[in-house]
């Protein structure tokens, strides 16, 4: 079992080259390079770079309005006859933000998509 992220390394490399996988993983990464930064001011990539604009100003819209998200939540305390537990508090944040979509949460692994988690599982369950 690895006991720190270094210690990953080997246990993927070792996957990677496991020869008797039934379904093997890939994983593809994109790359924007400067030279797709050039284009900036060309009319032929308007588009291309609207998207990715309104894509991010909509995706970050949550976080510039964090304060008001803080606020809220200040008054809904404040009421609070109790002194709140601040872990309660903490977790109730957190499902909310899950809830709504701008953070992450745990969840089964149903499918390959993210990582070879069937080939990670198989050979976990022959070490123990």
């Amino acid at each position: 079992m690895p006991h720190n992220l270094i210690q990953h390394w080997e246990i993927f490399r070792q996957l990677a080259n496991n020869s008797i996988q039934e379904n093997p993983w890939t994983a593809e990464i994109l790359y924007f390079s400067e030279n797709w930064f050039h284009h900036l001011k060309d009319p032929a990539w308007k588009e291309f770079y609207q998207y990715y604009y309104t894509s991010s100003w909509t995706n970050t819209e949550f976080w510039r309005n964090s304060t008001i998200w803080d606020l809220v939540f200040s008054l809904i305390l404040r009421d609070y006859e109790a002194r709140p537990n601040a872990d309660i508090v903490d977790t109730a944040k957190c499902l909310l933000y899950m809830g709504i979509g701008v953070q992450p949460g745990m969840a089964p692994v149903q499918n390959a998509l993210a990582g070879p988690f069937d080939l990670i599982q198989k050979n976990l369950h022959r070490r123990l």
